[in-house]
């Protein structure tokens, strides 16, 4: 007895269930060919199917492959499906790891046309892959475009940022602490990321003197530090000035922010 007529055909669920494990489990090619065999069987796939492709193209790592992808976001918006902002989230990723940061640009466009709003995790993959290129002014301008819209940067972005700022050169540091003089010269007050940033450079450079004074000027001005400026200070402990960042960080003149 054939067993085989009593089982039940697989359906859109079994088949994108089947071919997101492969993906997973780096089996691309039998992915492929499962959802090859899924449309000869004229059943259409949905988001999460598109979805689990498009991430496995982009995790192979070869040559064109991430366009490859992008051809593949055309057929699912084809077919009536619209990419997730997961979807596109993906892409920036592959891309931000290529170095690709003109595609970068391009699929962050794609998605306002689609009116799909960027979140955290497309925000700091591009801060990252920006850091690594080492454009830090346009990291910069993003953080503060990320906090305007209500976004809270996570550890992982500041650690990118500080990363890049161990590693870009002197020049470079002081051009971006000069930007920070213009800004106040034009009338305009620094935000908690901006304070953060040149705490981050004042560390590297172990500047205890001028990060006292930024401090005195933060509280100065009324700009709260947020925990992420708690963490960036944490290396005044180890010289002994505990006390002070301890009355900087619970100081009654203002509460400390957690948006930053």
């Amino acid at each position: 007895m054939n067993l085989d007529a009593f089982l039940p055909l697989p359906d859109k669920v079994t088949f994108t269930a089947v071919i997101d494990g492969l993906c997973k489990d780096g089996r691309t090619d039998k992915a492929w060919d499962c959802f090859h065999d899924m449309s000869r069987k004229g059943i259409q796939p949905n988001v999460i199917t598109y979805n689990a492709l498009i991430f496995s193209l982009c995790e192979l790592h070869e040559s064109n492959r991430e366009k490859e992808a992008i051809t593949l976001i055309s057929e699912m918006e084809n077919r009536g499906h619209l990419p997730h902002v997961t979807t596109y989230n993906t892409l920036t990723c592959a891309f931000c790891k290529t170095r690709d940061m003109n595609m970068v640009g391009n699929v962050l466009e794609e998605m306002a046309t689609s009116d799909l709003k960027p979140d955290e995790m497309t925000y700091s993959t591009v801060i990252d892959g920006l850091c690594k290129a080492g454009d830090l002014s346009r990291a910069h301008s993003l953080m503060n475009k990320m906090l305007h819209e209500g976004l809270t940067p996570d550890a992982v972005t500041y650690n990118c940022l500080i990363d890049a700022h161990c590693r870009i050169g002197k020049q470079a540091r002081q051009g971006f602490l000069n930007a920070e003089r213009d800004e106040r010269a034009k009338g305009l007050v620094p935000r908690i990321v901006t304070y953060n940033i040149i705490l981050c450079t004042l560390r590297h450079r172990h500047d205890l003197e001028k990060t006292f004074l930024l401090m005195d000027q933060m509280k100065k001005e009324g700009c709260a530090p947020s925990d992420a400026t708690v963490q960036i200070l944490d290396w005044l402990v180890g010289l002994g000035q505990m006390k002070k960042l301890w009355n900087f960080a619970n100081d009654d003149s203002f509460i400390i922010s957690r948006d930053a």
